[in-house]
């Protein structure tokens, strides 16, 4: 598991337009990128461009979305900015058992 550290900072998401009005709340899928099993997690980038680009694999659901500028302070977050694999499709991974 990755070391958590302190943030406190501007950060975005791209959520389904019903979910603008809660945008603090956590991811509502039970297992994703770096969550499973019931973990709560709220994924987030730190511009509007990284987000963008992460919502890029979903974009063909039709489902209306909106960006989403947040500020987040937390003393425990993990920081997956050095994580090569963060930028791997994790989903065809998954699926393929792989």
């Amino acid at each position: 598991m990755q070391s958590l550290r302190s943030f406190d900072g501007p950060v975005w998401r791209i959520l389904p337009q019903t979910f603008v009005d809660t945008p603090a709340k956590p991811a509502r899928a039970p297992d994703g990128r770096f969550h499973h099993s019931g973990q709560i997690a709220a994924y987030v980038s730190l511009r509007a461009e990284g987000a963008s680009v992460a919502m890029q694999r979903y974009l063909g659901d039709r489902v209306a979305r909106k960006l989403v500028p947040m500020w987040l302070k937390s003393d425990r977050v993990v920081d997956e900015r050095d994580n090569k694999a963060a930028s791997v499709i994790w989903q065809d991974i998954r699926a393929n058992a792989l």
